[in-house]
């Protein structure tokens, strides 16, 4: 039964008072000041689902208003469960042995050699304790593995580590990483009194790439294997069934990965909106790489029934293959305090070292996993979750000197950020990258010198819920041959604007006359804040046609470069992504009102 659009806009404003949180409260005040402004976008939406369904009906259609994604599934378990939590008597001081909550052993790094606050490093106590657990685990002598951190500093880099590394063997170099690769294993701190401290800087895997250092720690590892192909035709959004030619190997609760290298210039065309590919954007020319992560609930003959919708529109034609993934689940990081001893005044691409030298997290190859109450402090990269699904981070924050990049998405689907205040004017604000499908930013607040960070190489389908900061020039990233910055499927919804470009009276533009800079028609609902206008389609045509005049056979239309909608005013529902779930769910969970 379809829920009452009105009533749960306003239930789902309301709810945000229970939270607590600034940013949450700060976007209240505008909103409930404009409780009638109820969204048509959203209107729209709700209009578009299939009877008794969260599911878009097959046969609906609109000209005069797009359809935004449902966006509802982002997150650990699909934001329908709490994050795993340890029980409430454990303490750091404790000396348990056994989380009774959640049944994990915990591994104490100070009983296999870390001394906190010596003054000397503490890396190689920290791998040894996590070889033990990781063999506990594989034997199956415990359910799970606590990594604790008592508190203190424990120094995780010092000049003594990097004597040891080879730069001329990249098996050495690749060392550099503490890493996990097993499931069920929670890396845990005692708050802001634990802190992990880097010293010196990694070194690159390949000096010519300011992007190869490796991270401090690599959580999470996994596989793939062709297993099928994709049969018969979905339109995104109305189905979690897929038809494929045999479901050998496959069982239900496995992964799968779908994937396409789309050619036909047609295919491709439908994510570039009015925009056509330009002779720039090699990558794309070469193929739209189409991918998703799902996971099996049931399998009925050649029927595959996944957890969550396709989003995306499958073509047989495209040789759509499916994958089994193999991969890490429940991986956790919380209470913790992550600091770098970079010190510099940061500059762009000057050096590896700049762009990631002192680089803390990577997740990658993951499901259902998690990371909390953690800080960064003077860094170059925060944290990035790569190859990932179904994972929540939340109510983490960066600070110190300006470093390279805070938070990122990268070739993942259906993740999920709350609460996430990037305070040190990070060169890459959060944002997403990369084939990034499907994930949702929820409540970050970032400098008002910066900007939204869209990485370029194919992310589409993404979701800026209630973000507050500027929307400066120059912050976007992505090479010139991986444009645009992102395709179809971005939205915007209640953005606070803190600083335009230039001026509030110079329109905005999401397709820029310069070698950098393309977003794909962006829904943008309810933009507050310092005044913001939007440039036109024609703007752009006037500037490609003298470029490329081959690209367009007419001008483009005198209209914004994003679908927009109460540009100037919040809208109701206060979060797009609340609100989906609890359309979805039919109310909030209880873990959501308690925040």
């Amino acid at each position: 039964m379809k829920l009452n659009v009105l009533s749960l806009a306003i239930g789902s404003t309301l709810m945000i008072s229970l939270c607590g949180h600034a940013v949450a409260s700060a976007h209240l005040s505008d909103s409930t000041s404009k409780a009638g402004n109820l969204s048509s976008t959203w209107q729209a939406w709700v209009d578009s689902r299939a009877p008794d369904s969260d599911l878009m009906a097959s046969d609906f259609s609109t000209a005069s208003q797009p359809v935004v994604t449902n966006f509802s599934y982002a997150g650990y378990r699909q934001s329908e469960q709490p994050l795993p939590t340890l029980n409430n008597a454990f303490s750091c001081s404790s000396g348990t042995t056994i989380d009774p909550a959640t049944g994990y052993t915990i591994f104490d790094v100070t009983q296999y050699g870390a001394i906190p606050n010596d003054g000397k490093s503490d890396k190689a106590a920290v791998r040894d304790a996590i070889a033990v657990a990781e063999k506990a685990i594989q034997k199956g002598s415990v359910k799970g593995a606590v990594l604790l951190f008592p508190k203190g500093r424990y120094r995780m880099n010092e000049s003594s580590d990097m004597a040891l590394i080879d730069p001329d063997s990249k098996e050495s170099l690749a060392s550099q990483s503490i890493t996990v690769t097993e499931s069920h294993f929670i890396l845990r701190g005692c708050g802001s009194e634990t802190e992990l401290y880097m010293d010196q800087p990694h070194l690159p895997m390949d000096p010519k790439k300011l992007y190869s250092i490796p991270r401090l720690f690599s959580l999470g590892d996994g596989h793939r294997e062709k297993v099928s192909t994709i049969t018969q035709p979905i339109k995104g959004g109305t189905s979690k069934q897929i038809q494929v030619s045999k479901t050998e190997g496959l069982q239900e609760g496995d992964w799968i990965e779908i994937f396409a290298n789309v050619s036909r210039p047609d295919r491709i065309q439908e994510h570039m909106g009015p925009y056509r590919v330009e002779p720039s954007m090699k990558k794309l020319k070469q193929g739209l790489e189409l991918r998703e992560i799902h996971q099996i609930t049931a399998i009925n003959g050649n029927t595959l029934i996944l957890a969550a919708p396709v989003q995306v529109d499958i073509h047989p034609g495209d040789k759509w293959t499916v994958y089994r993934s193999d991969r890490t689940e429940e991986i956790g990081l919380e209470n913790l305090a992550f600091r770098g001893n970079w010190k510099e005044k940061f500059k762009h691409h000057k050096s590896a070292i700049h762009d990631s030298g002192w680089g803390f997290i990577t997740i990658r190859k993951s499901a259902n996993s998690w990371v909390k109450n953690v800080t960064f402090t003077d860094f170059n990269q925060g944290l990035q979750l790569t190859d990932t699904v179904n994972s929540t981070v939340m109510d983490i924050s960066f600070h110190g000197n300006p470093g390279h990049l805070s938070l990122q998405f990268q070739r993942s689907f259906n993740n999920l950020s709350m609460n996430v205040r990037d305070e040190a004017d990070t060169w890459h604000s959060p944002g997403f990258s990369h084939y990034s499908s499907s994930n949702v930013h929820l409540d970050t607040w970032y400098s008002s010198t910066s900007s939204p960070d869209l990485h370029a190489a194919q992310p589409r389908i993404n979701l800026f819920d209630r973000t507050e900061g500027g929307w400066i020039y120059g912050r976007w990233g992505g090479a010139t041959v991986n444009q645009p910055n992102h395709l179809a499927g971005l939205v915007f919804w209640n953005p606070k604007n803190t600083a335009v470009a230039y001026s509030s009276d110079e329109p905005y533009e999401f397709m820029r006359p310069s070698a950098f800079g393309r977003m794909i028609m962006p829904v943008v609902v309810g933009m507050h804040g310092k005044p913001v206008h939007f440039a036109s389609q024609q703007d752009y045509y006037r500037y490609i046609n003298r470029k490329e005049p081959q690209l367009y056979k007419k001008a483009l239309p005198d209209e914004p470069q994003a679908y927009v909608e109460s540009n100037g005013q919040p809208v109701l529902p206060d979060s797009l992504f609340l609100a989906q779930l609890e359309y979805r769910l039919g109310a909030l969970p209880n873990w959501l009102e308690k925040q």
